[in-house]
């Protein structure tokens, strides 16, 4: 399963098995506040989201604007 998180919406990145609907509001939310990722681990820059999330989104193939996740 391969994920753009810069275009992804709400829906299709909660599921991702393993990530909630309220995580996946959470990155959403995040990037239509901040703007896009630049890299992957802009994600760390979300207040409150675990690391593990950051596993979960690594090993469902996600990308930020097209590049994997490092």
């Amino acid at each position: 399963m391969n994920i753009d998180l810069n275009s992804v919406n709400e829906q299709e990145l909660s599921r991702v098995p393993g990530l909630d609907q309220s995580k996946a509001r959470q990155i959403i939310e995040f990037r239509n506040r901040v703007g896009t990722f630049k890299t992957f681990d802009d994600l760390k820059k979300i207040p409150g989201l675990p690391q593990g999330i950051l596993d979960v989104l690594q090993k469902a193939g996600a990308t930020v604007g097209r590049k994997p996740a490092a």
